[in-house]
């Protein structure tokens, strides 16, 4: 629980931040902002489920004991 709130508080920054960048009329640098989020996205889903084995199919099967994954 504590992970999800300290990403919470990220995200509603990012979000409020972004939206008040927008606002100033500076899209160019917003616009660069969700494209930087993106990628980091990406390349973070990459390396936690292949790099450390997160959110593999094997750790879905035991935690829920089905094999329909």
């Amino acid at each position: 629980m504590n992970i999800y709130c300290l990403g919470t508080l990220f995200t509603q920054l990012t979000l409020g931040l972004n939206t008040f960048i927008t606002a100033q009329g500076k899209t160019l640098i917003s616009m660069c902002n969700v494209a930087v989020g993106a990628v980091t996205n990406i390349v973070l889903d990459a390396v936690f489920m292949n790099g450390f084995g997160f959110f593999s199919i094997d750790a879905v099967n035991r935690k829920y004991g089905s094999d329909q994954f």
